[in-house]
């Protein structure tokens, strides 16, 4: 990875020591940074055996990815080391030019690429929900997206802003390109009625925030996504990066990253099962199961590996085989189940909050039906059909939001209760076979 002495670095690799399924190669950063000869763990007081170097060829070549978290003149320069390298590279650099985007879509014929300019699975949930509301608010809303980050920040609008204006225009059936509204200064007229603004904000230490205003007659609808840390787009990051273990060469992105991610270890458990139990001894298995890339049962197999070794003097390693392989075995069920639980929470959310967003609407459209009629004294559809009409739409608004949300986390709830099964009887059956043994 590049950059490890920057901010999104430490918190990259952070996130990398603390995944069962990634292991950090290498770290460079630019020859100026103070901790150039330093061990990678350094600022978290672990060593790691990974010195970070000013030498990006020698820092990439025992990586299988590349995380790419730069400018786009840096990024340009990764490409073609990874091409010649034969390196799959995840990108969430954002402020690429149009032939920066073509070097990305032609490197991508011969190397494996995931870019996204937001690698947060909560942003891409939103693009969704955007995606939705674009689509029922039909009337005359004014669109508006308004962000804001760190002072540090060089590109403008951001590019979570621009692909929210993308999603937005292509829900619509504009072209973006025609409808961006990217700056405002002096007499600008009056807004037109397609357009979608962006509103740029840049101060302190923000890490990242976006909100969109669907603004109408007589009421308005946000949507905002705020980013407290750097930890979820580490979390993406890495989500990509193993996405990329069996891909060869193809341009893709997020999306194609959380909708292949549970199908994918619903497969590795079926057959890291079938692997595991024909070979011909534990080494052999899990040997095996790390040729093949699989990390979701590998990971039980080197647990196991890893307890009948463990000959230490604390008091886990004094403990009988049965005991700490119980132990053992539980901690590995547990993060897998918090790996496989990734989004699970942004969509809970959603589906909750989403109808009362609507209720929310519906008794504001009533309200002001009651104050016309208190006002004029006539029930007269008239007088009473907008704000109805505003209530009806708010309430199709929210269930619209919350059943797609619902159904997802339904969907997904299946695969991942599916798998936690097969990995609680595997698990089960590693304690009876090898506590013993």
């Amino acid at each position: 990875m590049q950059g490890a002495a920057g901010k999104m670095g430490h918190t990259l690799i952070e996130t990398i020591l603390d995944n069962p399924n990634c292991q950090l190669a290498g770290a460079f950063d630019l020859p100026t940074s103070v901790a150039i000869g330093q061990d990678a763990g350094a600022f978290l007081g672990k060593s790691t055996g990974i010195i970070i170097t000013d030498n990006i060829e020698q820092a990439i070549e025992k990586s299988d990815v590349l995380i790419d978290f730069t400018r786009p003149e840096g990024t340009m320069t990764h490409v073609s080391l990874c091409l010649k390298h034969n390196i799959k590279l995840v990108i969430g650099t954002t402020g690429f030019s149009e032939s920066q985007k073509q070097t990305l879509l032609d490197a991508s014929q011969k190397i494996a690429i995931v870019q996204s300019p937001n690698m947060s699975v909560g942003v891409n949930a939103t693009y969704k929900l955007l995606e939705v509301a674009s689509k029922i608010l039909k009337g005359h809303y004014d669109i508006e997206i308004i962000e804001a980050h760190h002072r540090h920040k060089v590109d403008a609008p951001s590019g979570t802003a621009l692909r929210m204006g993308e999603v937005i225009a292509k829900a619509k059936g504009w072209d973006f390109d025609q409808t961006a509204i990217l700056s405002r200064e002096g007499h600008t007229g009056p807004r037109p009625s397609e357009g979608i603004g962006f509103a740029t904000v840049r101060g302190g230490d923000i890490i990242g925030d976006h909100t969109v205003m669907f603004a109408g007659t007589g009421e308005r609808i946000e949507i905002s996504h705020f980013s407290s840390s750097r930890s979820s787009y580490a979390s993406g990051a890495l989500l990509a990066a193993e996405f990329l273990a069996t891909k060869t060469q193809g341009f893709y992105d997020m999306q194609d990253v959380l909708a292949i991610q549970l199908t994918k270890a619903r497969g590795q458990a079926k057959s890291g099962l079938t692997s595991f139990w024909a070979s011909p001894n534990l080494e052999d298995a899990a040997q095996t199961l790390q040729a093949q890339n699989n990390a979701l049962i590998g990971h039980f197999a080197q647990t196991v590996v890893e307890t009948r070794d463990d000959r230490s003097k604390h008091l886990d390693g004094q403990a009988d085989m049965s005991a700490r392989l119980t132990k053992n075995l539980r901690a590995t069920l547990q993060a897998a189940t918090h790996q496989l639980e990734t989004g699970q929470v942004v969509l809970a959310t959603i589906g909750s909050t989403a109808p009362f967003v609507g209720l929310f609407g519906t008794v504001w459209g009533i309200f002001h039906a009651l104050t016309k009629i208190a006002n004029t004294g006539s029930v007269a559809i008239d007088q009473i059909a907008g704000p109805v009409g505003e209530a009806l739409i708010m309430t199709a608004f929210g269930l619209v939001v919350a059943v797609p949300a619902v159904i997802a986390y339904n969907f997904f709830g299946r695969f991942i209760r599916t798998i936690n099964k097969i990995l609680e009887a595997f698990a089960a059956d590693l304690l009876h076979y090898f506590g013993k043994n």
